[in-house]
């Protein structure tokens, strides 16, 4: 697992003109910023997630490691979510972004 990866929720604000197309990315955009301090908090609460050829030794590291997984391919599928949106705009067409 690659808990070193960037933050990326950082990455994207919703620009306001954006939020009269698509006001669901507001909500999106907060999903994965409280994914990314979920992950960083998980971290630090198990320190050798860092290693690459960690073996969870209690079952919280475990769960842990779990849980950044779920959560980074969370915000990969909110990725897609706002590279769909700009492919399919729908009838109010493209979002201006």
């Amino acid at each position: 697992m690659n808990v070193r990866e960037p933050a990326r929720a950082a990455a994207f604000t919703p620009p306001v003109s954006s939020l009269a197309f698509a006001p669901e990315l507001a909500a999106l955009a907060l999903l994965e910023a409280a994914l990314e301090v979920t992950r960083a908090a998980l971290v630090a609460a198990h320190p050798e997630l860092r290693s690459n050829d960690f073996v969870p030794s209690v079952a919280s590291t475990e769960v842990a490691s779990q849980l950044i997984e779920q959560a980074l391919g969370l915000c990969g599928t909110i990725h897609h979510y706002r590279v769909a949106l700009v492919l399919d705009p729908g009838p109010d067409g493209p979002i201006p972004f």
